[in-house]
């Protein structure tokens, strides 16, 4: 995972790539495809956007 709008577009593991956006949903991001970097989203990395419940699941 590759994060275009981080400074220094840093690379991360999908872990490390979702914990790392949980607060920052709207971040383009991309993923190595063994030849390239490819567009991706961000909730395939497992972001995930909960709108009610002060911003958890709902229970």
């Amino acid at each position: 995972w590759r994060c275009l709008d981080c400074i220094g577009r840093p690379s991360f593991c999908g872990e490390c790539c979702r914990g790392a956006h949980l607060r920052q949903p709207f971040h383009r991001v991309e993923t190595w495809n063994k030849t390239h970097y490819s567009p991706n989203w961000l909730w395939a990395a497992g972001v995930c956007i909960y709108l009610g419940h002060d911003g958890k699941p709902c229970p």
